[in-house]
């Protein structure tokens, strides 16, 4: 295991914060520690007054394969401590628990954001 971050933050002037999946070289395929560091990188995001939108983004150039089906053992894991079957469930909650979610003008926002860091020619400016 690597000890490099498994999501990457950062928040501009504007709050506008930006989480980028960080496990490139599986093409940012989620296992167990990939939903917990996400769940609790939103849950810390709520908690910042900073913090505007959330806008979701992958290194490496891909967003994310899915889940890491090598991460599948088969075997019962043991219970976790929040109470959660897995860190899948972990991190559903957190993106229903964010705020972002619930407003039209949030999502414009995000929308602006993303498209304001892409370089097509298609974008409004």
């Amino acid at each position: 295991m690597t000890d490099e971050p498994r999501i990457l933050t950062d928040l501009d002037d504007e709050g506008v914060l930006q989480m980028t999946l960080n496990r490139p070289k599986r093409k940012n395929a989620f296992d167990e520690v990939q939903w917990d560091a996400l769940a609790l990188a939103l849950d810390t995001a709520r908690e910042d007054a900073q913090v505007a939108v959330v806008v979701l983004t992958g290194a490496g150039g891909n967003f994310s394969s899915g889940a890491d089906l090598s991460s599948f053992s088969g075997e019962p894991q043991p219970p976790r401590a929040d109470g959660k079957p897995s860190g899948f469930f972990a991190c559903v909650d957190a993106v229903f628990a964010s705020p972002w979610q619930r407003t039209s003008s949030t999502w414009a926002r995000a929308c602006a954001c993303a498209c304001r860091s892409r370089t097509s020619a298609s974008c409004p400016k």
